[in-house]
């Protein structure tokens, strides 16, 4: 078992829940969009397979943080509810984490890391 009481990383989860895709709130600060082979591929998989992740609400502010092309693909498909994880941020918590959820934070980074195909020429290589 591992000692967690010396510190470390704190949990803002504050609850779980399934929830009418109408109650849900998109976060005016989301960014993306997504095209649709990238819909049309998310559709596919939950058609297939069904939920695997929750979609993220900020119970302070009651704005999604992760998962509004999910929440999108549940509205237009009629379904009944979304799984949900409930945390609590401040409105810049919030700003940080949607924006470290995307893609966009990633291009920005400035290390890019080698893909593993590239790794191993470099060991057979050497």
């Amino acid at each position: 078992m591992v000692d967690i009481s010396g510190g470390g990383w704190r949990s803002r989860i504050v609850g779980h829940g399934d929830v009418s895709p109408a109650e849900l709130t998109a976060n005016p600060r989301n960014w993306r969009v997504h095209p649709k082979a990238q819909q049309d591929a998310l559709a596919s998989v939950l058609d297939r397979v069904g939920w695997v992740q929750d979609v993220i609400v900020n119970r302070t502010t009651g704005h999604l943080v992760d998962g509004h092309a999910r929440l999108d693909l549940a509205r237009q498909r009629g379904e009944a509810s979304v799984p949900v994880v409930y945390v609590e941020l401040d409105a810049e918590e919030e700003a940080l984490v949607l924006a470290t959820r995307s893609r966009r934070w990633r291009r920005r980074t400035p290390m890019r890391w080698p893909t593993c195909s590239r790794l191993s020429r470099r060991r057979t290589r050497r």
